[in-house]
């Protein structure tokens, strides 16, 4: 989509205006930027310039910073040029091994049918206890409704799924509710009162929970907060964390996000990867569906990808990211010699330049 809007720019002459969290995908393109800060300030100006004065950087303009570099490279291939000649170090960095835990989930022959197409095909999958699981593919490939059948919100299906060895057509919705926590695409969609505190204290009543069980775990992820705030005036990030909030505070031994980064700048997306380590050293499974492979890399432990309904990739997240361009963070492209994923593996690397 960005390259077709960059060639109707060239072609056409069109101006184009977007806003954009995810700089790493634009940055490239763009001729200027509006730097809008929290408190209403505004600053415009070219790209280097405002990433040199910003803490708001993408993955390889953070790379320059630290190697401080005289000239911010916008682009991995510019970032490949100025550091071809750098000394890189011979031994790989390692990601800690996981400890193999029992499955919580286990998927066996799992076939789905929507409007008469088959959308997954005989999946099989284990996800253990502990581990944090990044379900990638293009649009289509089948990761939403992976998701939701484990979630329960499938009627129809072929196949089995066990969550913590019980067959998951037999559990109770409220035996579903107790074992697994569900933010969709839209967490809105969790969200029915009028406010925020509405929200906790409906939540509560719901689960039979002491009053201001929720309204606690949410202050303890987000104190800023306005609990008398209607939910849907909240940003992005905030709704986000209410939900996480809402279904956290049953403490599920599941906890499933489709597509949790959308909209999240920076600071939110840093919020978001602590809060699910932490949930995820409770012993709690954290399976997410995402594009953002920037979050997978600092995030996941393991990743499966899904392509046309069935796996095709499935192991240690480093092993499948420095092995598929498609999915392969800014940090893997512009050090493709090396197993890095990561600003802080180029930092522990400790690169330096030739003189």
């Amino acid at each position: 989509m960005l390259a077709i809007i960059n060639k109707l720019v060239h072609d056409l002459g069109l101006t184009v205006i977007m806003a954009e969290h995810k700089l790493e995908r634009v940055i490239h393109f763009v001729d200027r930027i509006v730097l809008v800060q929290g408190d209403g300030q505004v600053e415009i100006g070219l790209p280097q310039e405002i990433m040199n004065k910003s803490d708001i950087n993408p993955p390889i303009v953070k790379v320059a910073k630290h190697l401080n570099l005289t000239e911010l490279p916008l682009s991995v291939r510019e970032l490949k040029r100025v550091t071809s000649k750098w000394q890189l170090p011979i031994k790989a960095i390692q990601r800690s091994a996981f400890r193999k835990s029992q499955p919580s989930v286990q998927v066996k022959d799992l076939s789905v049918d929507l409007s008469s197409k088959r959308v997954l095909n005989k999946v099989n999958l284990d996800f253990n206890t502990g581990e944090i699981i990044s379900v990638m593919g293009r649009n289509g490939a089948g990761k939403s409704t992976l998701l939701r059948a484990i979630a329960g919100g499938l009627n129809q299906f072929a196949g089995e799924i066990l969550i913590n060895g019980s067959d998951a057509s037999k559990l109770t919705g409220k035996d579903l509710v107790s074992l697994i926590g569900y933010v969709p695409q839209e967490p809105a969609d969790l969200f029915f009162a009028s406010s925020v505190k509405g929200e906790c204290e409906h939540t509560d009543s719901q689960n039979g929970l002491v009053a201001g069980s929720t309204e606690e775990i949410l202050t303890a992820l987000s104190p800023s907060i306005n609990i008398n705030s209607h939910p849907r005036d909240l940003s992005e990030g905030q709704k986000l964390v209410l939900a996480l909030a809402l279904v956290l505070v049953t403490n599920p031994k599941i906890l499933i996000l489709d597509e949790p980064t959308r909209g999240l700048d920076y600071r939110t997306k840093d919020q978001l990867t602590q809060i699910l380590k932490d949930v995820a050293l409770n012993s709690v499974t954290v399976i997410l569906a995402t594009h953002d492979v920037e979050l997978v890399a600092e995030l996941a432990t393991r990743v499966v990808v899904i392509a046309d309904g069935e796996i095709i990739s499935d192991g240690e997240t480093r092993d499948v990211l420095t092995s598929s361009p498609a999915f392969a963070p800014q940090v893997s492209k512009a050090f493709s010699s090396q197993n890095w994923l990561t600003v802080a593996d180029v930092i522990f690397a400790d690169i330096k330049e030739i003189d």
